[in-house]
Parts: C-alpha cells; sequence; structure tokens
C-alpha cells in the first residue's frame, strides 16, 4: 500500500505503543531505529472532577457499578463482559453493569439479546454514546476494559484519570499502561470468570480500590499527559534537524 511506502521515506515514524512498533517493523519492513514509540497522552485535568452526578441522574443510587465505554463492535469484547456478570452478581447481587458508546452497526441489538438470554435484564444497561464521559467515568466504581484488540487503549487512561482502579485483558498494549496490582488488575484474555474474579475482589476491597485509582490518576500524570507527549515529538523533530 501507498501509505508504506511514505513510512519507509521518513526519518522518523511514531508509534504510540510498543506493540504498534513491532507491527511496523514486522509486517510493514521498517527498520527498528527508526521507529521511535512516544505513547499517546491526554489533558488529565480534564477528567478528574464531574460536572454532573449521573448516578442520581441514573437512579443508580449506592450500588456496586462497573462500567466500561468504547465503540459497540465485537472486538471491544463487550459480550464477555455480560458473560461475566452472571458471577459477578452471585457475590454481589445489587452490582450494575453500564456498557457506553456509540453503535454505528447495530451491535447493540446482539448485546441485548445475550443480556435477556443470560436474564441480566437491569443489572446491565447499554446507555448509549455518552457526550460527559468524566461524569460517566466518576459514576463508576470500576472500569472494566475487555477489548480483544488495542493500538494502545485511550479510554484506559482516561478512567485511571479519573481515579478508577481498571480492569483489563493481560495483552500488549494495554500491559503497558495497567501495572498489575499496582493501578489495576490483569487478567486473562478471553475470559468472563476472571472479568469477574478481578471485579468482585476490587468490589469487595474498597479502600484497596481507591488506593490502585490514585495510583493510576498520578501515572497518567507521570507518564500519559498530552504535555509529555508533545514535549517529546518537540524532542524528536528537532533531533532530526539538519545544521
Amino acid at each position: 500500500p501507498l501509505f508504506r511506502l511514505f513510512w519507509r521515506r521518513a526519518d522518523r515514524v511514531i508509534a504510540i505503543s510498543e506493540v504498534v512498533k513491532a507491527w511496523l517493523v514486522r509486517d510493514c519492513g521498517l527498520p527498528a531505529n527508526r521507529v521511535r514509540v512516544i505513547h499517546y497522552g491526554i489533558e488529565p485535568e480534564r477528567f478528574m472532577k464531574p460536572s454532573q452526578d449521573l448516578r442520581s441522574t441514573w437512579g443508580l443510587g449506592e450500588r456496586p457499578i462497573i462500567g466500561t465505554v468504547g465503540r459497540l463492535e465485537p472486538v471491544k469484547g463487550f459480550d464477555l463482559l455480560i458473560r461475566a456478570m452472571p458471577a459477578v452478581l452471585r457475590r454481589m447481587p445489587e452490582a450494575t453493569l453500564l456498557i457506553a458508546g456509540h453503535d454505528p452497526w447495530g451491535y447493540g441489538r446482539t448485546l441485548q439479546s445475550l443480556v435477556e438470554q443470560l436474564d441480566l435484564e437491569g443489572r446491565v444497561r447499554l446507555v448509549g454514546f455518552q457526550n460527559d464521559v468524566c461524569s460517566f467515568f466518576h459514576a463508576v466504581d470500576v472500569f472494566a476494559f475487555a477489548s480483544r484488540s488495542e493500538g494502545f487503549g485511550q479510554v484506559v487512561i482516561e478512567a485511571m484519570a479519573a481515579g478508577k482502579p481498571v480492569v483489563v485483558p493481560r495483552m500488549a498494549p494495554l500491559t503497558e499502561i495497567v501495572l498489575h496490582g499496582e493501578v489495576g488488575v490483569c487478567v486473562e484474555p478471553e475470559s468472563p470468570e476472571t472479568l469477574a474474579e478481578a471485579i468482585v475482589w476490587l468490589l469487595s476491597h474498597p479502600e484497596e480500590a481507591e488506593r490502585m485509582g490514585k495510583k493510576g490518576a498520578k501515572r497518567v500524570l507521570d507518564v500519559f499527559s498530552a504535555t509529555r507527549m508533545a514535549q517529546q515529538t518537540v524532542g524528536l523533530y528537532q533531533g532530526l534537524r539538519k545544521p
């Protein structure tokens, strides 16, 4: 493809994660020394304080809330989270899973059918696209992300910036973001059982969950901020300037 020819002519190519760099080297034939990893960054302050109380708006009360965000499509693994919920509910009958995201292809109908098949009506809610994703993050106790493939995982660092402990599959690049046992829990991919175990553990250990959330927010400030991303990008350009 034409874009690969352009990449090969570039002095440097920026990859947003180590797994993207590996793909560029392995599948696109770029020399490893010409690919620089600069992690994607966000403005953490945008996620520190909610503008509205969605728990009250949605009538959620004090029940344990698991949240996830993403475009509704099979690769995002929402079906795995739904299948994890019966095991979560056996330990925490009041728990609720909120799935937020745009549904461009109607995949939400498939997810809703799975909810009904597993008799989870009222315990799994598809809440649609959220303009105020910051308030969504602050409405949940645990952010769970079961994606089957990612180039980075921006929504994970957004949830961390909001101070939420996260549950993610143990796969690159999510393991570049989430330090297991420090800012969240990494579980086996494609495993509703281990997703449920991690979610229940975090919900039943609120002090540990809060500690992880605070460490996650600090990690975003230190490693995944837009400021750091910009500084590293400018530094890369400056290093390539010819006399």
